[in-house]
């Protein structure tokens, strides 16, 4: 939204922002019927796909629209979206390729070409625009203010872990990008005016934000920096950071900056990813950090007076008895001390090294230690559910 609003292409053009219920369709006609083309932009991951296929056979039959896709699921499988229904398909960054295509729509010239954005020809074959340049973040609004429209603040993009199981290095690259505090400060001055209260971020690694070495060296300085910008800006209270929707990495956390965390922000816990308890499953993953980084995160987190919050998953492809046991013992010095474990199944996502991988299946025998864990507030998360539709995306 920020970027449509920027764009002198397009800020000039009407946007309508309506949630995926009963209401849809009979408001995408009435709006179809009030102009010569109606753009219908989807975003949307994987766990979405059903939904969003569904939702494309109900909009084809409808006259004058036109279909943009994006998103995770979207940019790993552009074709496959194209013949779902969508029209075109902008893969990773949207920040310039959806400007563009409104642009060209507007004018009547073809899609071909154009970075970033994929098509289908006349014979049903994709026509694949270049691939784009990294963009600079601080280039794009974070937020679409004149229509109100606030989320957390993406500060960092890309990441140089390229895990196994994320899409994150494979949608935005290896190499992280940052915004600056100055643009950050700018934007939340000018979102305060307009009612924006509660300070949240976007980014990989929350500790790795201006790191000088993409991301192996914590910038103490540039965080203090930003978490006192934004403290002083909206108070302390309503900073959050290194939590939800984000996280650190394990390998970055050190006492100095847990106690800017302490001083500048409201959250009282710091969300950190363990995966697995097992050295050669961490390798496999290639994961940027070891077990004993975890463990020593976890105790340093809780040293400073916050809670560890640990992301585990579970039936991961390639893994053995002697694996899992090395993660339920990761699991019990994880909650001595103090951290609650947020469990997931894995999950194969389009556009990974595992995406053909098998869905993940939790143990049974492992059912009784994860709810006995729940019942004793150190365990939260949607195993059940993520194995459900692991299942489901892979039929």
């Amino acid at each position: 939204t920020g970027a449509l609003e920027a764009d002198p292409r397009t800020r000039r053009l009407p946007l309508h922002f309506l949630w995926h219920d009963e209401r849809l369709l009979p408001r995408l006609r009435a709006l179809a019927a009030e102009t010569d083309r109606l753009v219908v932009a989807l975003s949307f991951a994987t766990a979405d796909r059903p939904a969003m296929a569904g939702l494309l056979t109900r909009l084809c039959p409808l006259d004058g629209l036109f279909i943009v896709a994006g998103g995770p699921h979207p940019s790993a499988r552009p074709v496959e979206a194209l013949r779902l229904g969508a029209d075109a398909v902008v893969i990773g960054e949207g920040e310039e390729a959806l400007p563009a295509i409104l642009d060209r729509l507007q004018r009547g010239e073809p899609l071909a070409g154009l970075p970033g954005v994929v098509t289908l020809d006349e014979g049903g074959q994709p026509l694949r625009g270049p691939r784009p340049r990294p963009l600079r973040l601080d280039d794009y609004p974070p937020l679409g203010l004149a229509h109100r429209r606030f989320a957390p603040i993406e500060i960092t993009r890309g990441c140089p872990c390229a895990c196994s199981f994320c899409q994150t290095s494979f949608l935005f690259g290896g190499r992280m990008r940052h915004r600056s505090v100055e643009n950050i400060v700018a934007w939340v001055r000018r979102a305060m005016e307009r009612g924006y209260r509660y300070l949240r971020f976007i980014t990989p690694n929350a500790f790795a934000y201006q790191s000088p070495d993409n991301g192996r060296t914590v910038n103490l300085a540039a965080i203090e920096r930003l978490l006192g910008e934004m403290a002083a800006l909206v108070g302390r209270e309503r900073v959050y950071f290194g939590t939800f929707p984000s996280e650190v990495g394990p390998e970055t956390v050190t006492p100095e900056a847990v106690a800017l965390v302490r001083r500048y922000c409201g959250n009282d816990n710091l969300i950190f990813g363990a995966q697995s308890g097992s050295e050669r499953m961490l390798r496999a993953l290639r994961r940027c950090h070891t077990v004993a980084d975890v463990l020593r995160a976890a105790e340093i987190v809780a040293a400073g007076g916050l809670t560890p919050v640990v992301d585990l998953i579970f039936g991961l492809p390639g893994e053995e008895p002697e694996d899992v046991a090395a993660t339920l013992r990761l699991m019990d010095e994880l909650v001595a001390r103090g951290a609650v474990l947020h469990t997931h199944t894995f999950m194969p996502l389009p556009g990974t090294p595992l995406e053909h991988a098998p869905p993940g299946r939790v143990d049974p025998a492992l059912h009784p230690v994860l709810d006995r864990l729940a019942s004793q507030g150190h365990q939260i998360g949607q195993w059940r559910k993520q194995e459900r539709l692991a299942a489901r995306d892979s039929r």
